[in-house]
């Protein structure tokens, strides 16, 4: 689809901002140039799009609808993102766009045949990452298709939201506003911690940081809910979703065992038939397993469609948000407690200085990791997770 934007005064400056996400210089090739001219005019056409969630629950015909319930909730968890969690939250998510998909980007991933490690893009701000966004799901089966002639695994997921990392003001989108309070608290706590800290390259720590910041956000949010009147919808939610991370625990536990063993398969001195052949046991295997866990849960049917057509590029965006989480959660539970943030719901109002005293020291934490080179980043965090394992 063609998409035209009359540019007034304010729009050629954020035009000329986001020229400086993705600057044309020492660019490899014309189709380098299609792909960030795609960039730029998708994320325009959604700012061309939002409206002030103010100016539209304004409305009469909105009134006591779920989308207006829906976007007073985005409002709340604004606030609290910033008063509580003390997040970058500026202008974001203060506008809405409605768009006719399920998604608002698709990811490309890929890998090459005998490696689980994916391949990577640079670009000036984001740093190196292990995939491709696109805003058109053709654009990026196309760019899936020709990685694929050249002989690498390739994998096509959609995303229901992103982050311009506070460089634009990002919109809430009807692909992600109608889920349940649980789940959008989750995913805008999550994408806020990107403005916090951000890693150039560094996609499991930046992940791992923004699961983490989001777990503990959660808590507080459902923490200071619980005398409301839908503390039993809120907590019939919140066991759902523990039953989901368990499977999901569970789902990723299986993947990072498979790509351990074929890592290892890739690494031994066989012909390509023999590899061949043991990459499809191997994945056989996990196809298997996946469908064990998620046998007679609400997800098994997604869990399932998952499991079709593995690959190495399917497996590589499974570990990418949960890598640290566990070094990471250690290390913020270390900072709550010795700030004396007991996270009692009943001490909720006694500790909320406490807990935002703590939560502070643990910004700080990601933020001197964040100032490390890779390496001494990567030895921090298994130093945490080493901590984290002989504690427990």
């Amino acid at each position: 689809m063609q998409v035209t934007i009359q540019c007034r005064p304010r729009c050629k400056r954020l035009l000329a901002r986001l020229l400086l996400l993705v600057p044309l210089i020492a660019l490899p090739a014309c189709e380098s140039l299609g792909y960030y001219k795609q960039a730029v005019v998708g994320h325009l056409s959604l700012l061309h799009q939002a409206r002030p969630i103010e100016q539209l629950l304004s409305k009469p015909q909105l009134a006591d609808s779920e989308l207006a319930n829906k976007l007073g909730l985005v409002q709340q968890l604004r606030a609290f993102a910033r008063d509580e969690l003390g997040l970058p939250v500026g202008r974001a998510y203060s506008r809405y766009v409605e768009l006719e998909r399920d998604y608002v980007v698709w990811n490309v991933f890929a890998s090459e045949e005998f490696s689980v490690q994916p391949k990577r893009w640079c670009f000036p701000i984001a740093g190196c990452v292990a995939y491709r966004g696109y805003f058109s799901l053709a654009q990026a089966q196309k760019k899936a298709a020709a990685l694929k002639r050249e002989g690498f695994d390739t994998h096509v997921g959609g995303a229901a939201a992103y982050s311009t990392l506070g460089w634009t003001a990002d919109p809430v989108l009807s692909t992600f506003v109608q889920r349940d309070e649980v789940t959008l608290a989750s995913l805008l706590f999550h994408e806020l911690s990107h403005r916090l800290v951000y890693v150039k390259g560094d996609t499991e720590f930046n992940e791992s940081l923004a699961s983490t910041i989001e777990t503990y956000g959660l808590e507080r949010w459902l923490a200071q809910r619980s005398d409301t009147e839908d503390v039993q919808a809120l907590r019939q939610q919140l066991v759902q979703r523990q039953q989901k991370k368990a499977i999901q625990r569970a789902f990723t536990d299986a993947v990072a065992k498979t790509r351990e063993a074929l890592g290892e398969l890739y690494q031994r001195p066989l012909n390509d038939t023999d590899k061949r052949i043991g990459k499809l046991i191997i994945l056989d295997s996990l196809r298997k397993r996946v469908h064990v866990i998620a046998h007679a849960t609400a997800w098994a049917s997604a869990y399932q469609k998952w499991a079709v057509d593995l690959n190495n590029a399917k497996l590589a965006p499974v570990a990418l948000y949960t890598r640290w989480q566990n070094a990471l959660g250690w290390q913020l539970a270390q900072k709550l407690e010795y700030a004396g943030c007991t996270q009692l719901p009943e001490k909720l109002e006694r500790d909320r200085l406490r807990c935002r005293q703590g939560l502070e020291q643990f910004f700080e934490a990601a933020r001197q990791l964040a100032r490390l080179g890779e390496q001494a980043r990567l030895e921090r965090l298994q130093e945490w997770d080493l901590l984290r394992a002989s504690a427990s």
